[in-house]
């Protein structure tokens, strides 16, 4: 039997918050940030990348479908261990000599390995 589809995003940021929101897929929005996890778990985004509207509809849609639909913002790395599409939205930075710095790619790439079977 085919496994049902759920993504994970890794990064709530600019790139990732507004890719997560659906009310389609389940989707966990992933982040290492706490902080930025419980403002998104209660519906708003400070840094206003995504309309707040559109952010708790989809948290509604995941809470009410069981997780079948909709988004969930998460901190957990058990939220995203059963997910078979994982998408990687961490900033890349550039350091003083206007090289990437990889750290937070590298990071994101270890933790989607741990839970990878």
């Amino acid at each position: 039997m085919e496994k049902e589809l759920k993504i994970a995003v890794i990064g709530q940021g600019y790139v990732g918050l507004p890719l997560a929101l659906t009310q389609h897929f389940p989707v966990v929005g992933f982040d290492i940030k706490q902080s930025r996890v419980a403002e998104l778990q209660r519906g708003i985004d400070l840094t206003k990348e995504v309309d707040e509207s559109q952010l708790n509809v989809s948290i509604l849609t995941y809470n009410n479908s069981g997780g079948v639909k909709g988004y969930k913002p998460s901190t957990s790395i058990s939220d995203i261990a059963d997910a078979n599409v994982y998408i990687i939205t961490v900033p890349t930075l550039i350091n003083q000599f206007n090289a990437p710095d990889l750290t937070p790619l590298k990071s994101a790439s270890k933790l989607v390995g741990t839970v990878l079977n």
